[in-house]
């Protein structure tokens, strides 16, 4: 096998930015919002009176204007230019749908139970797909009461057919106990049958697991005593039980309908806990508040659902502002760099609700009172209290102020998940439909500003899918577009591109042509739009939203063209992050670049669109080291069939660290730090830190160097200390990072050590004293100054000094004698005292009271075996040079008259051997050590 390690550097247009108008509005992107149903929060504002048969009209006229009320807000999301709904079907064990399993909801129907004559599930489904919109089903996966008015009674519910499966937290709050396989099972069935029964695009959990406020260990004993191993904690057990959950409600829905997205909306941090993170290998953001820590309170972990591969994105209810302690740009960069990571999606969930106008949070009530029906705060999910303004933690759950909040604030918000998206999904959730609905102007400023153009929701591109043939029999009768195909389990995708810009590269990669997405066969055109004017196209997409060729209404068909690779070479082993690159197809629109782990591709890695003949792999920082993969590229030419390149195999050699390695111990003080080479243009810099996150107040060294090698100076690095090292390689717009490695150095013995300066029995002119001493290894210094040989602790001046510094300066002393002793610091603490030395301080007459100033500067030049003493002064003075060996005893003396100006004194090696000698200079005004290290 070859083993390649060039990077191909010749379009570096991929990691940092990309054409202004599609950042303003990409063409993929997740625009949702929530559409909350509990406690008919956003919908509908009417419940359908129970049947008496005799009251069919007013059944009838409460169905009409529930359904009035949903197309409303419905048309207001596509007025927007929004794609997607998160609609509430279960709030509380209760059904918003025909179900099996639970009652029909109270906030669907006048009594819970009761069937409102119609399938509002059904409904919304028809009617969202009629607008183009996604539906994903949201359900709240374990709460079943939170007052006596919603605590279910009927014959079906769990308090009368399974009063063993709740935990009761007093106040009628109950939820399903998550400890319990049935629970998780029934929970399964619920998932499968909502999928198997309606046609929805994606299933969304939210944040409600065990409850907010804790959840007593006595609480759960039973099913402790049951299922929980006597070696793992409760925390541990219960995070399990979550994920054992969501991973059940994952492969149940791969096994009825892959293409079906399954998503959650955890808490806005993941935790606190700098341990939890270091074990998981995963830094937490910096800069953000340090509390809310629903990994312990809630046990929400989404790190494990990603590491598990059981959820196909995450929507984190980042409810900060982007100037909060918990500021939003630092947050939406973290989760997209760990979803990312995993190969996953992540959607932003926005609050748009209000605060008091002092910008802080409002007090926690105990209870909040809806319709009559007081409910504690522990009932409520964060999504829900958002809309109420009421926070779980006054220090947390901070939402925008309505005085100071204002639509551009969101702007932000969107901008920063478009600009920290490297998945070519972002994405925005907005917190609550009804918000959305009534912030005047909001809709306006999001069609105007920000969503100005549609968009497709972002393709689920792992999972394995079928090639899509192209429309055919495209038509136009009026404004009415129509078409044929061989499939009915898509959706289409509609352009109109003006003729004059009908040869301009990747037209249907952009927004900017994209009128919207079709659930059927036909698509009504705007008025501005005609066969005259523009070129009409359609494409197959299927329910993964993955996009096919697009077939222009028209025109010809053209002959598919594939795509020719070159790099990298088959079976090579491949350094990576690298530039996959292959030959331009005259008149392609795009390509799809597509990696997968087997030759047969059916477990892929990813598939990425580009308009381009190259894709940086840096973008997908999922992929593994030491790993076969296979990649091959699919052309997408207008008016052609999709064609796919040859099938090319290479083994991943991660970009890392190569030495030291991993996990070394006893490493040099000087270490050779050395990695993989990725281009002759390209520039590294090397990080040490002494922490695994690389806080930046931790930095030991840094440095940025324009080779794939590097020798750590002297006095960088201690002895017996773990430190932890990475490399980032920027090669004009990539920029990729090695994985962190850690290593110890080699623990040195630590010598008592020996002061050089002052000499014992000395006396000092002025009110300082510069105490210096023998170099040494050492983790620090104690250096103790007293006016006692026995050095009290009251009486004893401390300065702690760093590894690699070995003088300090007392200063402002006076006349008095000193004495002066100098401790090593050990990784078991300080090594004996040095001797002790004493010296005699005395103010100089000749200043008056004033301090002795040190306003010479001072420097050797070797030459040869020639070294000269080089001396700066502003006057002229007579000095006194003695030179010392490092045991204190002098060796050389001079008097001398100092010149104003540069001084050249030469010093006499004759009889000296190597090592360090220290050097004091003398005069009537100064005083000045220094050390020659021969």
């Amino acid at each position: 096998m070859k083993k390649s390690i060039h990077l191909f550097v010749l379009s570096f247009i991929f990691l940092i930015c990309c054409p202004f108008a599609e950042a303003q509005s990409p063409k993929r992107e997740m625009r949702a919002v929530w559409l909350a149903t509990v406690w008919q929060l956003d919908w509908p504002s009417i419940t359908v009176p129970k049947a008496t048969g005799s009251n069919e009209s007013a059944r009838q006229a409460a169905i009409n204007k529930q359904k009035n009320e949903l197309t409303v807000i419905f048309d207001s999301l596509k007025k927007a230019n929004m794609n997607s709904v998160f609609f509430q079907v279960r709030g509380m064990c209760d059904a918003m749908y025909t179900s099996s399993y639970e009652p029909w909801s109270a906030y669907i129907s006048s009594e819970r139970g009761a069937n409102p004559g119609y399938d509002p599930l059904a409904f919304a489904i028809e009617e969202a797909h009629k607008r183009g919109l996604e539906l994903h089903a949201w359900l709240n996966p374990y709460r079943y009461s939170s007052s006596v008015y919603s605590h279910g009674n009927t014959s079906i519910d769990y308090s009368i057919t399974h009063p063993e499966w709740l935990l009761d937290y007093g106040n009628y709050v109950k939820i399903l106990n998550p400890g319990l396989p049935e629970v998780r099972e029934r929970i399964k069935c619920i998932i499968g049958e909502i999928v198997n029964n309606y046609n929805v695009d994606g299933i969304v959990f939210d944040d409600y697991f065990y409850a907010y406020g804790g959840t007593p260990n006595n609480l759960d004993a039973a099913a402790q005593a049951l299922y929980k191993p006597a070696n793992q904690t409760i925390g541990d057990w219960r995070r399990e039980n979550i994920n054992k959950m969501i991973a059940g409600v994952y492969d149940t829905i791969q096994k009825v309908k892959p293409y079906v997205t399954f998503g959650v909306s955890p808490f806005g941090t993941w935790t606190t806990d700098q341990n939890v993170a270091a074990q998981r290998g995963i830094p937490l953001p910096i800069g953000v508040g340090t509390t809310g820590n629903m990994y312990a309170e809630i046990y929400c972990d989404p790190v494990a659902w990603l590491e598990q591969g059981t959820v196909d994105y995450l929507s984190p209810q980042l409810y900060w502002t982007t100037y909060s302690a918990y500021p939003y740009g630092i947050l939406a960069e973290w989760w997209s760099k760990l979803t990312n990571r995993f190969g996953k999606h992540f959607y932003s969930s926005h609050s748009l609700s209000s605060m008091t106008a002092s910008s802080a949070p409002a007090a926690v009530p105990s209870k909040i009172k809806i319709n009559n029906e007081e409910i504690p705060t522990s009932a409520f999910s964060t999504l829900e209290l958002e809309l109420y303004g009421a926070k779980k933690s006054t220090s947390v759950s901070a939402a925008p102020s309505a005085v100071n909040f204002l639509p551009s604030e969101i702007g932000l918000q969107i901008d920063f998940n478009r600009d920290y998206d490297i998945n070519d999904a972002p994405g925005s959730v907005f917190y609550a439909a009804s918000k959305f609905m009534n912030t005047s102007g909001f809709i306006s400023y999001l069609r105007n500003q920000k969503f100005i153009h549609p968009a497709l929701c972002p393709a689920i591109s792992w999972k394995t899918h079928t090639d899509l043939p192209l429309i055919s029999n495209l038509t136009i009768s009026g404004n009415t577009l129509s078409w044929t195909y061989e499939n009915d389990n898509v959706c289409f995708a509609v352009y109109a591109v003006p003729n004059e810009n009908r040869n301009l590269p990747g037209i249907f990669t952009s927004s900017d042509y994209l009128l919207g997405v079709s659930y059927n066969k036909q698509f009504i055109l705007p008025a501005s739009v005609n066969e005259n004017s523009h070129k009409i196209a359609v494409t197959g997409m299927d329910r993964f939203g993955n996009e096919g060729s697009p077939r222009i209404y028209g025109e010809s068909l053209t002959p598919s063209v594939a795509a020719q690779l070159i790099y990298p070479e088959n079976n090579t082993e491949t350094v990576i992050p690298c530039v996959f690159q292959w030959e331009t197809v005259q008149e392609a629109d795009s390509y799809i670049w597509q990696l997968a782990e087997d030759e047969n591709f059916t477990n892929l890695v990813c598939s990425r669109q580009t308009k381009e003949n190259s894709f940086f792999s840096g973008k997908q920082t999922n992929l593994k080291d030491s790993t076969k993969y296979y990649w091959r590229v699919k052309t997408l030419k207008a008016n052609a069939e999709e064609i796919w390149s040859e099938i090319r195999n290479f083994t991943s050699h991660k970009f890392k660290i190569l030495s030291p390695t991993n996990g070394s111990t006893n490493v040099s003080l000087l270490p050779a730090f050395k990695w993989d080479s990725i281009s002759p243009t390209a520039s590294y810099t090397l990080e040490i830190s002494s922490v695994w996150n690389f806080l930046e107040s931790k930095r030991v060294f840094i440095t940025t160097v324009n080779t794939n090698s590097f020798v750590v100076p002297y006095g960088t690095l201690v002895g017996g200390t773990k430190y932890y090292a990475r490399v980032t390689v920027n090669n004009g717009d990539i920029s990729a990072v090695t994985e962190s490695i850690s290593f110890s150095t080699v623990e040195e013995t630590i010598p008592v050590p020996q002061i050089l300066l002052p000499t014992n029995g000395s006396t000092i002119q002025g009110n300082s004293i510069q105490v210096c001493w023998a170099e040494q290894p050492a983790r620090g210094f104690r250096v103790e100054l007293s006016t006692s040989s026995a050095f009290p602790p009251r009486s004893t001046t401390v300065k702690t000094v760093d590894a690699y510094t070995f003088c300090t300066t007392y200063e402002q002393l006076t006349n008095n004698t000193y004495y002066i002793r100098v401790k090593a610091s050990t990784p078991n603490g300080l090594t004996e005292a040095s001797d002790t030395v004493a010296v005699t301080l005395k103010d100089n007459t000749s200043i008056g009271n004033n301090a002795l100033m040190v306003n010479w500067k001072g420097y050797f030049v070797k030459n040869g075996n020639n070294i000269h003493l080089m001396l700066d002064v502003p006057s002229t003075e007579k000095v006194s040079i003695k030179l010392y060996s490092i045991t204190g005893t002098l060796l050389f003396q001079k008097e001398i008259t100092l010149q104003e100006g540069i001084n050249q004194i030469p010093i006499s090696t004759e009889h000296l051997l190597q090592g360090i000698y220290p050097l004091e200079i003398t005069g009537e005004k100064n005083r000045l050590i220094l050390k020659l290290i021969y």
